[in-house]
């Protein structure tokens, strides 16, 4: 799997007083007002001032976000136990048609 990684700081925002997940790209395009990751434009205020609360948007953004990377995982394992379990269809299947076959 390739890696999609993104890579973020929070930043305050003076517009609303909360703290929103910018990406690295994001950040050095658009350093006035980048954009976060949950849509909103970030007013950036003085790097020193204390964080504010987090945005929920952002968290459950970074949350899916981090669930998503092990999907293809999760398939693989889905497709070989179906692929076991389709063995052992087939194996009884066998089993019932050699024993059909003797009686």
């Amino acid at each position: 799997m390739t890696s999609n990684k993104i890579f973020t700081a929070w930043f305050t925002s003076e517009s609303d007083g909360v703290d929103h997940a910018v990406t690295d790209e994001e950040f050095t395009e658009h350093r006035p007002e980048p954009e976060a990751v949950c849509g909103a434009l970030v007013a950036l205020g003085p790097l020193e001032s204390s964080p504010g609360p987090r945005c929920p948007r952002c968290v459950a953004f970074l949350a899916a976000r981090m669930t998503l990377r092990d999907l293809d995982r999760r398939f693989e394992l889905y497709e070989h136990r179906r692929s076991e379990w389709w063995g052992r269809l087939l194996r009884r299947c066998r089993l019932l048609s050699t024993a059909s076959e003797i009686l």
